[in-house]
């Protein structure tokens, strides 16, 4: 009987850790820093996974990427965090980054245009400000399932991210 238990504990924690990772959905403002998380992975992937004709080229971008908006980046992250802090926590932020990491390399797997059109995307970041990289990050992952959005109805229900003053 406690093995049986068990084994239906495991399977609830199994079946629920995925759907549970994507049920939180995303304000607008929260979107933006997920997609640019998404579009950072995905060159992440392309930098370690995509062959070019100059080895390395890809992984001096992803760095030159990195070094350019390190403070970008930072900030972002602490904005999911922030997110998932309301959202349930360390272990979602932990499943959602897994979900994400999980279709950039499905992606990577799937979609021949993947790394010619994502080292064309890094290639192009590196030399961004940062509105024209935050609008190429929405254009990539409009519609991502990793992204849910908040329906107007939830948001309504939903506090403030910042406290009105009065």
């Amino acid at each position: 009987m406690r093995k049986a238990l068990v084994a239906a504990a495991i399977a609830c924690l199994c079946w629920s850790g995925p759907a549970a990772a994507g049920s939180a959905c995303f304000a607008p403002d929260e979107a933006s820093a997920a997609y640019l998380r998404a579009l950072q992975q995905d060159f992440n992937v392309a930098a370690l996974s995509c062959a070019t004709a100059t080895p390395g080229e890809l992984v001096a971008d992803y760095n030159r990427f990195v070094d350019r908006f390190g403070d970008l980046l930072r900030d972002n992250a602490r904005a999911l965090r922030e997110h998932f802090a309301r959202a349930g926590g360390e272990v979602r932020l932990d499943s959602w980054m897994t979900q994400v990491a999980n279709a950039s390399a499905i992606r990577l797997a799937s979609d021949a245009d993947f790394c010619p059109r994502t080292a064309r995307n890094l290639e192009i970041a590196v030399t961004m400000e940062v509105a024209s990289l935050l609008d190429l990050a929405a254009a990539e992952g409009a519609g991502a399932s990793s992204v849910p959005l908040c329906s107007a109805r939830k948001m309504a229900a939903s506090p403030p991210l910042i406290a009105p003053v009065e």
